[in-house]
């Protein structure tokens, strides 16, 4: 299937997660756009599924967000 077929398939939210999730990317320099870079768009969205999920099961927000900006930084991926 073609690239530009499954992003025209996203609903708008994960579309927008993505297009932040590429400038993200760019900002930083990097040559990939890394989960942690999705995972970091959504979790600064309040309404977001990933909030949802980190409140359901007791996760500490802050320090998700901690361990996602070190791995975008070192530019590692899991």
């Amino acid at each position: 299937m073609e690239l530009q077929k499954l992003i025209g398939n996203l609903d708008k939210n994960a579309k927008n997660y993505l297009e932040k999730a590429v400038q993200n990317t760019i900002t930083r320099g990097g040559s990939e756009i890394l989960i942690e870079d999705m995972l970091y768009v959504m979790l600064i969205d309040e309404d977001s599924t990933i909030n949802k999920l980190l409140e359901q099961y007791n996760i500490d927000k802050s320090t998700m967000e901690e361990l996602l900006v070190g791995k975008i930084k070192m530019g590692q991926v899991s």
